[in-house]
């Protein structure tokens, strides 16, 4: 007699109330104890048994549940931006039976969602395989955004609407702390580029913002000061050291500039250090807008001075 041994098998997450239902249905009929995952968030089946019992309890999953072939590959996440409803009510008609052809779970938005996005779980095959397939149907290629649906979100909303808002700092309260919130929002909403020219930043949760930019792979740009650059609390070596090139003017004067500019459509500007003491003691302000002829002229005066290798040059340990 074969030794029992136990099997991961992945099925959507839908199904599994049936499986819990009827599981002692399947044990009488193959001998198998059918055990699915108590995790919400997991989609694995555990079956216990000897080899004939799985492999009968897999072929009883397949034909009650109508799915063709389970899963023996873990199930992942990927996510995907809409246009609009209509391609999600495309893709719908045009693939009634997919979760189970492909063994998916598919999870649609609300309707009244201001942006759109469709999350698949499955394989990794399975998924690429739902990817190709959708790709084509909409006639565009579709990317995975999954962990960075907040933040695409937020850029498409800005690309959406006028953005001229205003932020002020001085009170050293509550108001101060949430307008850093939306500072850091903004600077941390590009998906392509982020081009800075800043007298000095001393301001970790700032930095950390540049940094997972930087990590994200969006490419950043920093011209800073090359007095402050060695002020105690600077963070220009710290972005150095994580491989985001940096430029210092060659002046005696000082690099006073305080702006920055985000996926060449964001404007971010005004008279805010970006340190500790601006956020909690100093009077300051932050303009945000997208006005095109305005951005514009800061991402040419920025691209102007970061290629003048005869005012600046790179910042560099040496």
């Amino acid at each position: 007699m074969a030794s029992e041994g136990n099997t991961l098998i992945y099925i959507p997450k839908f199904l599994h109330r049936d499986l819990v239902k009827f599981r002692k249905n399947y044990m009488q009929a193959t001998g198998c104890q059918v055990n699915p995952s108590r995790d919400s968030k997991k989609c694995g089946v555990q079956l216990v048994g000897d080899p004939e019992q799985i492999n009968a309890a897999i072929a009883l999953i397949q034909e009650k549940t109508g799915i063709q072939e389970v899963s023996r590959e873990p199930f992942e996440t990927r996510s995907y931006h809409m246009t609009n409803q209509d391609e999600i009510t495309l893709l719908k008609n045009q693939n009634p039976n997919i979760v189970r052809e492909l063994c998916v779970d598919i999870q649609l938005p609300r309707p009244s969602s201001e942006v759109l996005f469709v999350k698949i779980r499955g394989s990794l095959i399975a998924c690429l395989n739902v990817e190709k397939l959708w790709s084509e149907q909409l006639g565009r290629t579709l990317e995975n955004v999954a962990g960075k649906e907040e933040e695409l979100a937020f850029q498409i909303q800005l690309d959406n609407r006028d953005v001229n808002e205003c932020l002020f700092f001085g009170a050293g309260d509550y108001d101060d702390r949430m307008d850093l919130v939306r500072f850091m929002e903004f600077l941390g909403s590009g998906m392509k580029t982020l081009d800075i020219c800043i007298f000095t930043v001393s301001n970790d949760q700032i930095s950390d913002t540049i940094i997972n930019e930087h990590e994200d792979g969006v490419r950043v740009r920093i011209i800073t000061d090359n007095d402050t650059k060695l002020n105690k609390g600077s963070d220009i070596y710290t972005f150095v050291n994580r491989g985001i090139p940096v430029r210092e003017d060659k002046e005696d004067g000082h690099m006073h500039n305080k702006f920055a500019i985000i996926d060449g459509k964001l404007l971010i500007n005004g008279s805010f250090n970006w340190t500790y003491q601006a956020t909690k003691k100093n009077f300051e302000n932050v303009v945000v807008t997208n006005n095109e002829s305005l951005v514009n002229q800061f991402q040419g005066h920025f691209d102007e001075l970061w290629n003048d290798e005869g005012r600046f040059i790179d910042v560099s340990f040496d």
